[in-house]
Order: structure tokens, then sequence, then C-alpha cells
């Protein structure tokens, strides 16, 4: 088989085996081109956006909107695990006084409390009041902060926050 000397990739071999380091450049700035786009880019995109109809994250959609008032919800999952099995019993009443707790602040759109998980462990889900995941990651701090301050009061619960 023989090559054909005219066929453009032929030429572009050619011309980088001859001019290594002009081709070396020129990978190089293609590079630095392609990450100062990305760098522009990387700050406008977000996700969580465009369902499936009938899929199941549809179904987890409709369900945030029915729950939470707003189709793609941004919340947080607060864990309270009871730290000895004196306290136990009390979870659910310690978990009910955070949902209220929190349900006056103006940043959480709503709390749901999420029982099963066993009789040691409950979850509150805090929805915040964020129209995007850059406000919703804003907000975090500040719900921490008031599940700190009512933590302090309970020293016989665990509580792990996600978000």
């Amino acid at each position: 088989m023989r090559l054909d000397i005219n066929a453009p990739l032929v030429k572009t071999a050619l011309a980088a085996s001859r001019w290594p380091r002009l081709t070396i450049a020129v990978w190089v700035l293609v590079l630095v081109f392609a990450v100062g786009v990305a760098a522009r880019f990387g700050d406008r995109l977000e996700g969580g956006f465009g369902t499936v109809p009938g899929s199941i994250s549809a179904r987890v959609d409709a369900t945030l909107e029915e729950k939470f008032d707003q189709p793609f919800a941004q919340f947080i999952a607060v864990i309270l695990t009871a730290d000895s099995a004196q306290s136990a019993p009390d979870l659910p009443l310690a978990a009910r006084d955070l949902q209220t707790t929190l349900s006056g602040d103006s940043s959480v759109r709503r709390t749901m409390l999420w029982t099963k998980r066993g009789p040691d462990r409950v979850v509150v889900l805090v929805g915040l009041r964020a129209q995007s995941l850059a406000a919703a990651e804003r907000l975090v701090p500040m719900v921490r902060a008031r599940i700190k301050s009512w933590r302090a009061d309970r020293p016989d619960i665990a509580v792990t926050t996600t978000g």
C-alpha cells in the first residue's frame, strides 16, 4: 500500500515532523485557549434541569415541587442520632423542636421529618429558600449556625448535616 503524499493528514504529519517545536507551541496555545474558554463557562453552568417524563427523576422533581413548593428544591438533611440509650426516646421530640426552630428562619422554606431510619436516628429535611444552587450554597452556613446554636442545649444528641 502506498501513501498519497497529497492527502491532508499526510501533509500535516510531514509538517509536524519537519517542525516539531512549532507543533508543540501550537498545541500549547490550543490548550491555553481551551482552558481559558472552560474557565469562563464554569461559573455559568448549573445542573438539575430537564428530566425525562415518567422517569424516577421526574417523580422526584414532582415530589419536591409538592413538598417544598418549587420544582428544583435545594435542601439539607440533618441527621439526629442518640448518643446513648437514655436519649433515644427523646429523639423525635428533639427533632420536632429543631423543625420548629428552623421553620422560623428566613432562609428556610419548609422542614420535613423523616423517621424511617430506626428508633435511634431521625432525619429532618430542611428545604432552603433558594432559586439556584449558588443561592442555596450561600444559605447553608446560616442554617448550620442555627443548628449549632440549637444543639448547644442538647449534648446527648449527635447532629450530622449535609450540604
